[in-house]
C-alpha cells in the first residue's frame, strides 16, 4: 500500500511447458523493469512460485 493509499495487484499465468515457460518468464521480468523505469516513484515488485523459488537459496528448505 502507498502512503497516499492506492495499490494494485495484477495476477497472470505464465503459459508454455520447458522452454517456452522460461522465455515467457524472463518476459515477465523484463514487463517489471520497464515498470520500474517508467514509474520511479512507484514500487513495483514480482512474486510468484517461480520467482520466489529463484530468489530462495538452492539449499533452503520450507518447513
Amino acid at each position: 500500500m502507498s502512503e497516499d493509499g492506492p495499490a494494485d495487484r495484477v495476477t497472470f499465468e505464465i503459459a508454455g511447458p520447458g522452454a517456452e515457460f522460461d522465455a515467457d518468464r524472463r518476459a515477465t521480468g523484463v514487463v517489471v523493469e520497464k515498470l520500474t523505469r517508467q514509474h520511479p516513484g512507484a514500487r513495483v515488485d514480482q512474486a510468484g512460485d517461480s520467482s520466489l523459488a529463484s530468489a530462495a537459496p538452492p539449499t533452503a528448505r520450507v518447513s
